[in-house]
């Protein structure tokens, strides 16, 4: 039996990143431990807003699929299965609760639920900060260096940009996440709200790029990338793609012992053979081989029922 615990946190923007004391603060309490045996399946809904505060993120470890943050979907780093598909958070979040479900493993799992204050605390800028997904928590120990940015053309704004977490935006401005934190690798940027007169942020890679005169909060998140790839099976992959591809449709999928099978929607599972081959990077390498090997025979086989209907053979 395990443990779920469920906490509610306002992350507090703007404030001096080596200080953890206003870092963040409780705005609701906890969910009392949901005690659940290994396999089991843990519900809860999550408000879009306590106490005026819009959800931003949520932050799960120690589940059975790992450490992972479900914020955009599909997310860079976690493939939902079909027994525990994250909700279609959307940036920013509409205004409606969600349906969070984890899978229980063997060990505790800690859920935290981050929303964002409303307003800013000064002028137009890049409210920023950096969140480790392995542990759940910000990088924020005053005792250790975590500077994360590198700030041009402006680059005088980098010093403050890594002690607060903001950048003014009296003009466009880069802001260019370090490869890792103390050996934490860099995963992705997150934008969480975006709004006023300049363009929408845009991001490549490590470069976050914010307008100038607009208010932006984001995040750089990081994490070690194996603990997020999860060793999936071919109808595991194909599954969870098909639900994000026809959300809400039954799954039209091949079955493995089917030497020749003649399924109903082929155009849609070539659609989906597709998709999964451009996501087999999220896959660990313990089935990846596998899933591409299945892949191959099956878009052979779709390929070749298409050019049979082509042909008129097939109805």
């Amino acid at each position: 039996m395990s443990n779920v615990y469920v906490s509610y946190y306002v992350w507090n923007v703007g404030v001096k990143r080596r200080s953890p004391g206003p870092k963040f603060h409780i705005i609701a309490e906890a969910l009392p431990p949901d005690n659940k045996p290994d396999g089991a399946v843990s519900s809860f809904l999550v408000p879009a807003l306590l106490d005026g505060c819009p959800l931003a993120f949520v932050s799960v470890s120690g589940s059975a699929n790992g450490h992972y943050i479900i914020s955009n979907y599909p997310n860079p780093f976690y493939i939902p299965t079909p027994s525990d598909p994250p909700p279609d958070f959307e940036n920013p979040a509409p205004l409606a609760d969600k349906m969070v479900k984890v899978n229980i493993g063997k060990s505790d799992v800690h859920v935290t639920v981050w929303y964002i204050p409303t307003g800013s605390a000064g002028g137009p800028g890049a409210y920023i900060d950096s969140f480790n997904v392995d542990t759940g928590e910000f990088f924020y120990d005053p005792k250790i260096t975590n500077d994360f940015v590198t700030v041009s053309p402006d680059q005088g704004l980098t010093t403050v940009a890594n002690d607060i977490g903001f950048v003014p935006t009296v003009s466009d401005e880069t802001i260019t996440s370090n490869a890792n934190i103390q050996n934490v690798p860099f995963l992705n940027w997150t934008v969480l709200s975006s709004f006023g007169p300049g363009s929408k942020p845009v991001i490549n890679g490590n470069n976050l790029k914010v307008g100038a005169q607009t208010f932006v909060v984001a995040i750089a998140f990081f994490g070690t990338e194996n603990r997020h790839k999860l060793p999936l099976t071919f109808l595991e992959i194909y599954e969870a793609t098909w639900h994000r591809l026809y959300p809400g449709e039954e799954v039209d999928a091949p079955k493995p012992h089917d030497p020749g099978p003649v399924w109903k929607n082929i155009f849609k599972q070539l659609a989906v053979l597709l998709a999964m081959q451009d996501s087999l990077n999220l896959v660990s390498r313990v089935s990846r081989a596998e899933i591409q090997s299945r892949i191959a025979v099956s878009v052979k086989t779709l390929t070749a029922l298409i050019n049979k209907k082509v042909q008129g053979t097939v109805k």
